[in-house]
């Protein structure tokens, strides 16, 4: 990948035991992965052979400048949770297809030195996203961890979530508290909407929204919201993007702050934070 950046899909079990490897593979170039093919619970074969086709066909299409090696984060977790800060921000972003591969090169490099959260909705499986919060745990300074239900929002701190989830934030005597509920109609897809519509609410201008890799429209009308109300709308340069759909029905609703590839988000992120 250094020497010779391709577009790479990754075939993989995403066991327990190969989750490392397979989000290795995302770390170290490759754009996409595949879960592989089982009849097992239900597996239709000819849906699974139509799924490898679109991926392999996307990350051919996909800027080679999207492809490169991410250099690990050294994980710093040395705050004990007694001392960690409030939240005085809060950045929210929404992927979905492709949207591993853009966190990856995203996530690790927040700082974990200030007074800002991160809420992140991915829309894939509870368990993928479960063992994806750990792996980037593990390569982050910021702490990565699943949203909870109730759970006081803290500065320097990620709270992953599913597309099957509604993930929002509201405050509740002083605090700003995360909600997690199922999504009562996951498949239509609204999630990332919602949060950034709650995160708006909650903070107004201190809001930060980011629209990252996917297809359909999620995410466009919640970063219209955020930047309504004065917060910074940061949108994934569709040349950089697995699938473009989020980031041009994003672009075609509003006039975001920052058009920028994956590799550039977190650097204009954590200049835009005090």
């Amino acid at each position: 990948m250094i020497r010779s950046p391709t577009p790479t899909v990754m075939l993989s079990t995403l066991t327990r035991e190969g989750e490392k490897t397979t989000f290795d593979t995302l770390r170290y170039g490759a754009v996409d992965f595949i879960t592989k093919p089982t009849r097992l619970d239900g597996g239709e074969l000819e849906a699974q052979a139509q799924d490898i086709i679109v991926k392999v066909n996307h990350a051919a299409a996909v800027a080679l400048d999207a492809v490169r090696y991410i250099r690990a984060v050294p994980r710093n977790h040395a705050i004990a949770p007694s001392e960690l800060q409030s939240c005085d921000c809060v950045v929210a972003l929404g992927a979905a297809e492709g949207g591993y591969g853009a966190l990856l090169k995203i996530i690790p490099q927040f700082r974990p030195d200030s007074a800002v959260a991160y809420v992140a909705v991915l829309y894939a499986a509870p368990r993928h996203v479960d063992a994806f919060a750990r792996y980037l745990d593990d390569h982050s300074g910021v702490r990565v961890k699943r949203a909870i239900d109730g759970e006081p929002v803290e500065g320097g701190v990620c709270y992953l979530g599913a597309g099957v989830e509604y993930l929002t934030v509201a405050a509740h005597s002083g605090r700003l508290m995360l909600q997690v509920h199922r999504a009562p109609f996951a498949s239509r897809r609204g999630s990332i909407d919602r949060l950034m519509f709650s995160v708006a609410e909650a903070m107004k201008g201190r809001a930060v929204g980011v629209v990252l890799s996917g297809s359909g429209e999620d995410g466009s009308e919640g970063l219209e919201e955020i930047h309504r109300m004065d917060g910074v709308a940061i949108v994934q340069n569709p040349q950089s993007c697995l699938h473009k759909g989020m980031a041009q029905a994003a672009l075609a609703r509003c006039q975001p702050d920052f058009v920028l590839s994956d590799v550039k988000i977190a650097t204009v992120v954590n200049g835009l934070l005090p």
